[in-house]
């Protein structure tokens, strides 16, 4: 392997390690409608009826879920550029 190509595969580790103990910050109720919205692609409204939540209750999940992950990532990228 190149250096170039395994420095970029120890920021990918890297990354997928920081993603992974984000995931783990959340609620499960939180991981749960972040994985069936954003990896599985169900829209809220059949979220809602897999979990028999009001929808409005799943968009706020998925929300909280994202603004959790993202500034999580955002830190440990800060944290890591140090």
């Amino acid at each position: 392997m190149e250096p170039q190509a395994a420095l970029e595969a120890e920021e990918v580790r890297v990354e997928l390690l920081a993603l992974e103990s984000a995931l783990g910050t959340l609620r499960p109720e939180e991981r749960e409608v972040l994985f069936l919205t954003a990896v599985e692609g169900f829209t809220a409204r059949e979220v809602s009826q897999l979990t028999r939540r009001p929808r409005g209750t799943i968009l706020s999940l998925a929300y909280r879920a994202r603004i959790k992950l993202r500034e999580f990532m955002t830190r440990a990228e800060s944290e890591r550029r140090r």
